[in-house]
């Protein structure tokens, strides 16, 4: 009888309850040593396990050598403060050649004296890699304005990034002056080098602008990066974004910020790839297309919309337009302003229309065609080099036109 393999983590608990005497913390090497050993080495490389060692570090049932009342620790380079950990109380423990630190405040310091804080219960220091890791309840604050909670983070000490695989909510502070963001995601990864935040997975926020006639905006993604000094930030993969009215899909939302409060406004751009297609939605109108990009002023208004390949637009009012490139300004307002370039296609009840490059103004509901303009309404067809097209107002003009249609064949008879 077969007997069942045991967990990959009853054999992870079970290296430190045989190997906890030895040491708290264990090198790379040693952690191999004892992986190989178990025929564990390659699962290990391939989960990225290191994070599970930290998580079973038992603390030495001895008392510490040392016990620090009071405990500050610095580290510095080329005169400058990098790092700081404060504590209420230290403990040393020489042969494993671990600190350990309870109520910890630690602080990463950036350029211009910026300072990235992290508050946890506990801290586990390696003496020798200068690693740490930060145990239970953790809260760690950027000098752009934004808490993010979560649990048990470790610090690299050689590429300088703080990582974790737990879950983790992310709050803006008074400080963050232009609107309140909260959002939740799995896993961390912050390059203190770059100044980057990286949130790989299950990514879901909310802002609202500290504008009062501003409305909630919800956006999702599968994942997140922020690039702190630049003042601009990526959400990845599945985007969904919800204001009001609008909605929209895409592969990419790029958000800028100011975290130095000098602008006067901010945007939001959405983006998406050539690999799929994007939909957005507003007041009577949907657009699809290959690429988009959608831009927000203030995180409440679409000030512009540019859309390129296969690019299809239809409203309530029965429209229905084809393109390759479209722009749109102001699309909230009614005096919205529609642009189409390459091969344009137009159709609106019984009217169609073709040319290279057209306008409209839905709210007048007129037509504008340029180059190779057509336009037929059943079995007549008008064609020129420019058409101007007013339907509320019952006017049709063409130029350079080779020919001229009667009133009645174009319109219909009057009533």
């Amino acid at each position: 009888m077969k007997t069942k393999r045991r967990s990959l983590i009853e054999q992870i608990t079970s290296i430190w309850i045989n190997f906890s005497s030895k040491a708290s913390l264990m090198t790379s090497l040693e952690i191999g040593s004892i992986a190989k050993k178990l025929g564990l080495l390659d699962t290990i490389k391939q989960q990225r396990l290191s994070f599970f060692i930290f998580a079973f570090i038992s603390v030495p049932s001895r008392p510490p050598d040392i016990l620090i009342r009071g405990f500050h620790l610095e580290e510095t380079k080329d005169k400058k403060k990098t790092l700081q950990i404060k504590a209420p109380e230290a403990q040393q423990y020489k042969k494993e050649q671990l600190l350990r630190a309870l109520s910890p405040q630690t602080i990463f310091f950036q350029n211009e004296d910026k300072e990235l804080r992290l508050d946890s219960n506990e801290i586990y220091t390696s003496l020798e890699s200068h690693d740490i890791f930060f145990k239970g309840s953790t809260e760690l604050k950027s000098p752009e304005g934004f808490n993010i909670q979560g649990e048990n983070l470790r610090y690299t000490h050689k590429n300088k990034k703080i990582l974790s695989d737990e879950s983790l909510h992310f709050v803006s502070t008074p400080e963050y002056k232009q609107s309140f963001i909260e959002g939740w995601g799995t896993g961390l990864e912050a390059d203190l080098n770059q100044k980057i935040f990286f949130i790989p997975k299950d990514v879901h926020f909310s802002f609202l602008s500290k504008d009062s006639s501003a409305a909630l905006s919800k956006i999702k993604g599968d994942s997140v990066r922020i690039f702190r000094e630049k003042g601009w930030a990526q959400v990845q993969g599945n985007v969904a974004f919800q204001n009001k009215d609008i909605s929209l899909r895409s592969d990419f939302l790029s958000i800028s910020f100011d975290p130095k409060g000098k602008k006067s406004t901010e945007e939001a751009k959405f983006q998406s790839t050539n690999q799929s297609h994007v939909v957005a939605l507003f007041d009577n109108f949907k657009l699809s297309s290959k690429e988009i990009i959608l831009t927000m002023k203030n995180r409440k208004n679409i000030s512009f919309i540019e859309a390129n390949g296969e690019v299809v637009l239809t409203s309530d009012k029965g429209l229905e337009a084809t393109t390759q490139s479209l722009k749109i300004i102001n699309p909230e307002e009614k005096s919205r302003k529609i642009s189409f370039i390459g091969n344009v296609y137009l159709k609106q009840g019984s009217d169609e229309a073709k040319c290279r490059e057209a306008s409209i103004d839905p709210n007048a509901d007129n037509w504008t065609l340029k180059g190779d303009a057509s336009f037929q309404r059943g079995k007549d067809i008008l064609s020129g080099e420019e058409i101007h097209y007013s339907k509320t107002n019952s006017i049709l003009e063409v130029k350079k036109a080779s020919g001229q249609l009667q009133r009645n064949h174009v319109f219909g008879p009057k009533k």
